[in-house]
């Protein structure tokens, strides 16, 4: 994949238009699709920090196999807590009210995921110490929650009770939504999970606008949608001197912040724990695909075994079978050579034979060599011709015209 145009797009972060946050989206998917989320991807992720879109990093997290461990390793891991953004504690919060809208906006989300954004970002929202929100916390969720909420307004969206987290961690993500932007939460036309978020706190607010009867009323209200309580004109002083006192009242949000606390340990231990099980059982699932495969390649070998003695008793049956015929040549070469030898001493006898037979013949031709031709002389060496030719005839040789 050529980057040019994912580098340019990423250095140039002052223009943040819709047009160029998408461009910077699929051009970053793109990159993560054939390279996986190595160290370039991750300096492209949070070098164009700006131009990040919600569904950016939320639809990255979704198509891996294990949405959770990918969350914890990009926004969690070592190579994380480098960046500029981990040290921005205003940009983390940023980012995570992001990821949730983008995974909000998904037809079937990660719930362990959701969770675990919800409680980083509840995490996220408070002061240094834990006891105070940020100021910046309700524009921040306006611009980065409601505002794409609001786009997606008409189609289904995860419900709060969906999120895989610990009843009282949900509840205090809940109540913090909802204070933080009390006047989008009264809307009529607030968005569905606001309105959820408001109805888990339990949020009446009806009971804060009504008007008082003959017997007079105040109204006790008691965190994470405990029951409205109406006490009589009557009882208002005692019901005031059982009332909590600010410090009592401070007291208990740190309980509940060291509750929480607890509880994300628990969560995340829990979400750990379920990982590692989940590895287990993939670790299981291996070993017994191993297992099924050796027991083939057991058979294989058994086959090749069988195989090789076949083939190792073929070979000594043609090994006995070579064998045998050197011996039968041995013995006809032996045979042969008899014959051989016989027939030479017949061949030798009979030309001894017709030497001798000749050898009168010869002895005349001799004798004629010394005469001087004449008729007489000429017809008897005729004569000893044909007496040649007729006992070459004796021995096989004949010269027939």
């Amino acid at each position: 994949m050529d980057t040019k145009e994912l580098d340019a797009i990423v250095e140039a972060t002052s223009s943040t238009s819709p047009t160029r946050k998408n461009k910077y989206r699929e051009l970053w998917l793109a990159y993560v699709a054939e390279h996986g989320y190595d160290e370039a991807a991750e300096n492209y992720l949070f070098d164009g920090y700006q131009l990040l879109a919600e569904s950016t990093l939320a639809e990255y997290l979704s198509s891996c196999d294990q949405p959770l461990a990918a969350y914890q390793d990009v926004l969690r891991g070592a190579r994380f807590q480098g960046t500029v953004i981990a040290q921005d504690t205003i940009k983390k919060l940023g980012l995570h009210l992001a990821l949730l809208a983008g995974l909000l906006a998904q037809k079937k989300p990660d719930e362990q995921l959701l969770g675990a954004v919800a409680a980083s970002t509840i995490r996220f929202s408070n002061k240094r110490g834990g006891m105070e929100r940020l100021d910046q916390f309700p524009k921040m969720v306006n611009k980065f929650l409601v505002k794409p909420l609001r786009a997606l307004e008409g189609q289904p969206v995860c419900s709060i009770r969906a999120f895989r987290m610990d009843d009282v961690l949900r509840k205090s993500f809940c109540k913090m939504i909802v204070e933080s932007i009390p006047e989008e939460v009264a809307r009529l036309d607030a968005p569905q999970f606001l309105r959820e978020c408001k109805q888990l706190v339990g949020v009446d607010e009806a009971a804060t606008e009504q008007e008082p009867d003959k017997h007079e009323k105040i109204i006790v209200r008691v965190a994470f949608a405990e029951p409205v309580v109406s006490v009589p004109d009557a009882t208002k002083e005692s019901v005031k001197e059982k009332m909590p006192t600010p410090a009592a009242e401070d007291e208990a949000i740190k309980l509940r912040n060291e509750l929480a606390a607890q509880t994300k340990r628990a969560d995340i231990l829990a979400m750990k724990l379920e990982a590692a099980g989940k590895e287990r059982e993939a670790a299981t699932c291996k070993l017994e695909e191993a297992d099924a495969k050796n027991a083939e390649l057991q058979k294989d070998v058994a086959a090749a075994r069988t195989r090789a003695e076949s083939l190792h008793a073929e070979l000594a049956r043609k090994d006995e079978q070579i064998e045998t015929l050197h011996a039968e040549i041995a013995s006809r070469k032996e045979d042969y050579d008899r014959l051989e030898a016989t027939l030479s001493k017949q061949q030798q006898a009979s030309l001894n034979r017709l030497a001798q037979d000749l050898s009168i013949v010869y002895a005349d031709f001799q004798d004629a060599q010394a005469l001087e031709m004449s008729v007489d002389l000429g017809e008897n060496l005729r004569d000893e011709l044909a007496d040649v030719f007729h006992t070459l005839g004796k021995y096989g040789l004949h010269f027939d015209a």
